[in-house]
């Protein structure tokens, strides 16, 4: 994921591996010519399911690769009796298309509400 997004990897990959093995976390994985290209994650817990850190390497994109991986996690929550299943991505600006967010409503998702996205800042913006 953090490949994917352009993240400093030496900051994430610890706090990301955290997850893997600890009760309700399940990773999932994508890959292409035996490479990791995709990752995603769920939290499941009780009859609901979380869906996030989806990414797709640029190379493996427009592939199917997102949508496999939801819907892999998709049939994992419903193999754990989850009755819920919640996923975020980006609205789409005028103009723009979020490829996260037609994936996510081509398998089932609905938009339940748009919320505003803060940016922490360690000093004031002038």
């Amino acid at each position: 994921m953090t490949r994917a997004f352009g993240m400093p990897e030496e900051h994430y990959a610890q706090m990301t591996a955290a997850s893997a093995g600890r009760p309700g976390w399940h990773p999932f994985a994508a890959l292409l010519d035996g490479e990791i290209v995709g990752t995603g994650t769920m939290h499941a817990g009780d009859d609901a399911a979380q869906f996030f850190a989806g990414a797709m390497l640029p190379h493996a994109r427009k592939r199917g690769g997102q949508t496999a991986l939801l819907a892999a996690r998709a049939l994992r929550a419903r193999d754990l009796g989850c009755r819920v299943l919640v996923a975020e991505t980006g609205a789409e600006a005028p103009g723009t298309r979020n490829s996260s967010l037609h994936n996510m409503l081509r398998i089932g998702f609905q938009v339940a509400y748009e919320r505003r996205n803060w940016v922490w800042r360690s000093s004031p913006v002038a």
